[in-house]
């Protein structure tokens, strides 16, 4: 030990950004939406997303503050079925993509 004393050194390590949203991400990923739990007329009325408007009008939102998306909304999910959906479709002589759509 030196006479200025000795220097220690941290082993935290600190994430990026990026690996800061990833984890948040992946913490959000199976969890159930306040819409998944929400009755009728909290659907009807869109009242389980009051809290998020209530965040927002106190303070711009981040992208972290938005809700996960249920199951059923997945993006890979629809677009698997668009895609299946519009197959079938373009076997028909008149193909419309409006009703690819709709099923």
């Amino acid at each position: 030990m030196s006479k200025y004393g000795s220097i220690q050194t941290s082993t935290t390590s600190y994430k990026t950004l990026e690996e800061k949203e990833d984890d948040d991400f992946l913490l959000k990923v199976g969890k159930k939406t306040k819409e998944d739990n929400a009755n009728i007329l909290s659907l009807l009325s869109f009242w389980w997303c009051n809290s998020i408007v209530t965040l927002g009008y106190k303070r711009p939102l981040e992208h972290y503050d938005l809700p996960s998306v249920s199951e059923s909304d997945d993006v890979a999910q629809l677009s698997k079925k668009l895609e299946e959906n519009w197959e079938i479709e373009m076997r028909s002589p008149q193909p419309s993509f409006v009703r690819a759509l709709r099923k």
